[in-house]
C-alpha cells in the first residue's frame, strides 16, 4: 500500500514562495504574485535587484538547473556552492519580514490540512492505487514524504514532483476550502502517478509513438514540450479530474483561442482519453505500445482538428 508522511517546514515553504515571486519560468502565475504582494507589500528596489540576481545566478544558470537547485531546497539538502549560499542568506534576510507576515496568515491553515490528511482513510483508495501500479508496471514500496505548501487559490489544489526525488511530493493547499478534500486526494494520486511513471520506463513507449506519429508532421512544441503535454494528459485522466463543469467546451475545444492555455489543452485531451484509460485500469492492463500510439494519435487529431 502506498503511504504518505505529511510535513510542514517553514524554510521549504519560503523556498517555494521566493521562486514564485521570481519571474523566470513559463508557468509563472501573475495572480499568485499579486496575492502575496497584497499581503506583504510591494518589493522595493533592493528586493527586486536580489530577485533578478537570484534568477540569473541560480535559476537560469543551466537547462533545468534551477529546478534541481530548488528541489534540493524542498528536500532539505544543504547548499554546497559558497556563492549560492551567500545569495540565499541575503534573500532570507531581506525577505524575512515579508515572508513572516505571510507565514502568520497561512501556516495555521497548513496545520489544519495536515491533521485532515492524517485522518483521511486512504484504505478506501487501495484498490485504485493497485490498478495504477499495475498500469505502470511498478510498485512504490517506500513512504512518500508530502511537503504541504502555500496556495493562494481557494478552489484548485496543485502538486509537484521531480524525477530525481522519488519519494517527495509538494502539495499546495493552504487556502483551499475544506470540502475540496477529494480534489486534494486526486492531486496526490496525480503526483503519485508521476512518481510511478518516472520509475517505470514507460516514457520510451511514448517517445516511440511521438517519433512515429507527430514528429513526421513537423508540429513543433516547446515550453512545455510534447513530452510534458502527452504525459500530463494521461495522468490527468488517470487521477479522476471532474469534467462535468466544462464538458461542452471540452468537446468543442477551440485550439486557436486557447493555444497558449496549456492546462486547458491537457484537460481537453484528458477528457478524450477517459474511455481508453478506464479500459486499461478496469481490466488491470499494463501500459503498452498500442496505448501509447492511441494517446499520441489523440494529440495529433486534437491539434489538427480543433
Amino acid at each position: 500500500m502506498i503511504k504518505y508522511n505529511f510535513q510542514i517546514n517553514k524554510e521549504r515553504c519560503f523556498a517555494y514562495w521566493i521562486q514564485a515571486m521570481t519571474k523566470w519560468n513559463w508557468y509563472f502565475d501573475e495572480k499568485e504574485f499579486k496575492y502575496y504582494k497584497n499581503i506583504a507589500g510591494n518589493f522595493d528596489y533592493k528586493e527586486n535587484e536580489l530577485l533578478e540576481k537570484f534568477k540569473k545566478q541560480i535559476l537560469k544558470r543551466e537547462p533545468d538547473g534551477g529546478y534541481l537547485w530548488l528541489w534540493d531546497r524542498y528536500s532539505g539538502k544543504q547548499i554546497v556552492n559558497s556563492e549560492d549560499q551567500k545569495l540565499w542568506v541575503l534573500l532570507e534576510k531581506q525577505f524575512s519580514k515579508k515572508f513572516n507576515v505571510i507565514w502568520e496568515k497561512e501556516s495555521y491553515k497548513l496545520l489544519k490540512w495536515k491533521e485532515m490528511l492524517k485522518d483521511y482513510d486512504f484504505n478506501k483508495r487501495n484498490n485504485f492505487f493497485v490498478k495504477i501500479e499495475k498500469f505502470f508496471g511498478k510498485t512504490l514500496n517506500q513512504t512518500i514524504n508530502v511537503e504541504l505548501c502555500l496556495e493562494y487559490n481557494k478552489n484548485s489544489p496543485s502538486g509537484h514532483v521531480k524525477k530525481e526525488f522519488d519519494n517527495l511530493i509538494l502539495l499546495n493547499i493552504s487556502n483551499l476550502k475544506d470540502e475540496l478534500i477529494d480534489k486534494i486526494i486526486n492531486t496526490l494520486v496525480h503526483e503519485t502517478s508521476h512518481l510511478l511513471d518516472y520509475s517505470s520506463g514507460k516514457e520510451e513507449l511514448l517517445k516511440k509513438s511521438y517519433l512515429k506519429i507527430i514528429n513526421p508532421k513537423g508540429i513543433k512544441q516547446k515550453k512545455p514540450s510534447w513530452k510534458h503535454l502527452i504525459t500530463e494528459s494521461i495522468i490527468t485522466s488517470i487521477a479522476g479530474v471532474d469534467f462535468s463543469d466544462d464538458e461542452e467546451n471540452l468537446k468543442k475545444f477551440d485550439y486557436e483561442n486557447n493555444k497558449n492555455n496549456y492546462s486547458y489543452q491537457i484537460k481537453s485531451v484528458a477528457y478524450r482519453l477517459r474511455d481508453l484509460i478506464k479500459d486499461y485500469l478496469d481490466n488491470n492492463k499494463e501500459m503498452d505500445q498500442s496505448f501509447a500510439d492511441a494517446v499520441v494519435k489523440t494529440w495529433l487529431d486534437f491539434r489538427i482538428k480543433s
